[in-house]
């Protein structure tokens, strides 16, 4: 947790949940290169005993919003 922590300090990690069935924790990390994301996550303790998996999924603003608030008048 002391890593966890550490993260969460350094601002790199914004959000962590959990869910008991089926069991998985997700974890939002703010990184501005998928390496430093890489190396983070790698650190975990978790992660070193091989106790969790790791799949990471690059995410971004939601920018098909603007459609829903596109003027219709040329």
């Amino acid at each position: 947790m002391q890593a966890v922590w550490h993260d969460y300090k350094a601002g790199a990690l914004r959000e962590i949940y959990f869910s008991p069935s089926p069991v998985i924790v997700s974890v939002i990390y703010e990184t501005s290169a998928r390496d430093e994301l890489e190396t983070l996550v790698a650190r975990l303790p978790m992660v070193e005993a091989g106790l969790l998996s790791v799949q990471i999924i690059e995410m971004g603003p939601m920018h098909s919003f603007e459609v829903l608030f596109a003027s219709t008048v040329a």
